[in-house]
């Protein structure tokens, strides 16, 4: 009697996770812009430092909210054009009243693109999980 093929679990495990994180990422970034839509208010920001990464680019800023709390925070959620942002500048962020550490340029746009993004990559991977599962199913011989 020969047990259950382990590479099949693994493969149904490991992607399962991988789809699981691309839906979650899904419902973070879905989340996310909800709440700076729904409730979001705009503040002044001073730009404080500009880091310029290979792969990342952020702005460390410092804004006071309508409550008189001072955020002081990065993002990369920024438009660094028309014109370019620079330390000294002041920029429109809109923030979450409930965690104004959730906040971003006012320029960036809120709409749901990265959310869904993520969520068609999580309902693609599972497309490919359940053809590849049940293709292995097919032609696994058949158990005594």
């Amino acid at each position: 009697m020969k047990g259950p093929d382990l590479s099949k679990t693994i493969k149904a495990v490991v992607g399962g996770a991988a789809i699981a994180v691309f839906l979650l990422l899904a419902l973070v970034f879905a989340y996310d812009t909800y709440a700076l839509r729904d409730r979001g208010l705009e503040a002044d920001a001073l730009v404080l430092d500009k880091f310029d990464g290979r792969q990342t680019k952020l702005i460390k800023v410092r804004f006071e909210t309508a409550d008189g709390h001072t955020v002081e925070s990065d993002t990369e959620w920024y438009v660094d054009h028309d014109p370019v942002v620079e330390p000294g500048d002041t920029i429109r962020v809109v923030y979450d009243p409930a965690d104004p550490e959730l906040f971003q340029d006012v320029r960036w746009g809120t709409d749901y693109v990265m959310s869904s993004i993520f969520a068609v990559g999580g309902m693609v991977m599972l497309a490919f999980l359940v053809r590849d599962l049940r293709r292995q199913r097919r032609t696994a011989p058949p158990s005594p």
